[in-house]
């Protein structure tokens, strides 16, 4: 699998959300050791207000800082990365991710697809009444 990139970066968590919502993203990197608490406000705001696609999380953290990790998670992190890390394993880490994402992706094509042909009352595979009321 092949990765095409564009990377932005931002220091705050409002400028990231904003950043977030005009350009959707398939992959985050939160940095919650050098964020001064920034990382996790980001992860709060996008708990309570998720972006309209799905879209991977990767906190990075320290090694020793279990809390830390937990609490990334408990806001929606899909992954979490000590620092120092390895590249190599960074992108394993990513490729992987980056093939749930586009299975998640088709799926969530399938639904809607399905959604739009149910919703069309002339379609014939569309469901119809079990009961009928006189």
């Amino acid at each position: 699998m092949r990765i095409g990139v564009a990377l932005s970066f931002t220091r705050k968590a409002d400028d990231a959300l904003t950043l977030i919502r005009e350009h959707p993203a398939d992959v985050l990197l939160v940095d919650l050791v050098s964020s001064n608490a920034e990382g996790l406000k980001l992860l709060r705001q996008l708990r309570d207000k998720p972006p309209m696609k799905f879209m991977i999380v990767t906190a990075l953290t320290d090694a020793n800082k279990t809390v830390e990790k937990l609490r990334a998670f408990e806001l929606g992190a899909t992954n979490c990365l000590s620092k120092p890390f390895e590249p190599a394993v960074f992108r394993a880490q990513l490729l992987a991710e980056m093939r749930t994402k586009q299975r998640h992706d088709e799926l969530t094509g399938v639904i809607m697809n399905w959604r739009r042909r149910a919703a069309t009352p002339s379609h014939p595979r569309a469901p119809s009444p079990i009961f009928s009321r006189p």
